[in-house]
């Protein structure tokens, strides 16, 4: 079906933006946290709109729930990120993670000796609830 749109597809990048999906092949680092980075830009372009250029965003995803600064209409970056052991070195907009997002639903499984927790994905009837450092012992 075409539906008239004449331009190359679009990959969007950790430092904001998009590149197109040849560079983000050829630099897949770039690409790293580059979903949340989207509802950044785009809390960005909102404030802006709003004539506000200090802005809280919250990105809740399935497995995480995100917060970002945007200060002086423009998002605060970081230069040193960790995935895993792995270290490295990018300009990207800081992105902090704390706790589980609204889809991950946290559940102690009994069991010999110490309960562990366990998550899985499903939409979780209390998310706010659910959504903390401590959601193994959330109760829906």
């Amino acid at each position: 079906m075409d539906l008239g749109y004449r331009h190359g597809l679009q990959i969007t990048q950790c430092g904001g933006g998009t590149v197109p999906v040849a560079r983000a092949g050829e630099a897949p680092l770039l690409t790293l946290d580059s979903g949340p980075v989207s509802g950044v830009t785009a809390s960005m372009f909102l404030g802006a709109a709003m004539g506000e250029k200090n802005v809280i965003t919250t990105d809740m995803g399935g497995t995480s729930f995100d917060v970002s600064i945007i200060h002086d209409g423009k998002p605060a970056y970081s230069f040193i990120s960790n995935t895993d052991q792995y270290e490295y070195f990018l300009p990207k907009v800081d992105l902090q993670a704390i706790g589980a997002g609204g889809g991950s639903l946290a559940r102690v499984q009994p069991g010999d000796g110490a309960p562990s927790p366990s998550a899985r994905t499903a939409p979780a009837p209390f998310p706010a609830r659910c959504a903390t450092a401590a959601a193994a012992r959330c109760r829906p």
